[in-house]
């Protein structure tokens, strides 16, 4: 999923969070997968972590971040 953020299971953006810090999600929405990454002005990213979605809640937190995404 981190090799192939383009295919279509796969939904990748990223958001600026409350405190101006830019991080990377990339979320398995049909496997309730996420993972999430900061990523530095540079370009490059460093896992903060990544754990399954198991709550409804968790997923529509998730699904506002993505339609807000940057």
């Amino acid at each position: 999923m981190l090799d192939y953020p383009e295919k279509r299971e796969v939904l990748a953006w990223d958001h600026e969070e409350g405190d101006g810090t830019i991080k990377t999600y990339v979320w398995l929405e049909n496997h309730d997968f996420v993972v999430i990454m900061k990523k530095y002005p540079d370009g490059r990213r460093r896992l903060i972590t990544s754990f399954w979605v198991e709550y409804a809640n968790t997923k529509r937190k998730l699904r506002k971040k993505y339609d807000r995404g940057i």
